[in-house]
C-alpha cells in the first residue's frame, strides 16, 4: 500500500476498507444463511418422510394422502388412461 503523506487519509481509507468488509460480511450471511436453512428444512421433512415409511407410522391401504409418487409414474398413469 502507498504511504499517506497525513495521517487522517490513511485512517480515512482504512475506515473504509473496514466498512467494505464489514458490508461485504453482512451480504455473506445474509444470502446464505437462507440457502442454508432451506436446505436444512428440505432434507429434515425428505428424512422425516422416510422414517415415517420404514416403522410405518401410518395406515398406509386407507390414508391416501400419504401415497407419494415420482413424477415419472405419475406421467406414465396419465398416458394409460388418455383416451385417443
Amino acid at each position: 500500500m502507498e504511504e499517506c503523506s497525513v495521517d487522517d487519509e490513511c485512517v480515512e481509507r482504512k475506515d473504509r476498507v473496514r466498512s467494505l468488509v464489514r458490508f461485504a460480511g453482512s451480504c455473506a450471511v445474509n444470502l446464505v444463511l437462507p440457502f442454508v436453512n432451506g436446505l436444512m428444512l428440505g432434507f429434515g421433512e425428505l428424512l422425516a418422510h422416510e422414517l415415517a415409511w420404514r416403522n410405518k407410522l401410518f395406515d398406509r391401504v386407507r390414508n391416501r394422502g400419504y401415497r407419494v409418487y415420482p413424477e415419472r409414474r405419475v406421467q406414465a398413469v396419465r398416458e394409460k388412461t388418455q383416451f385417443l
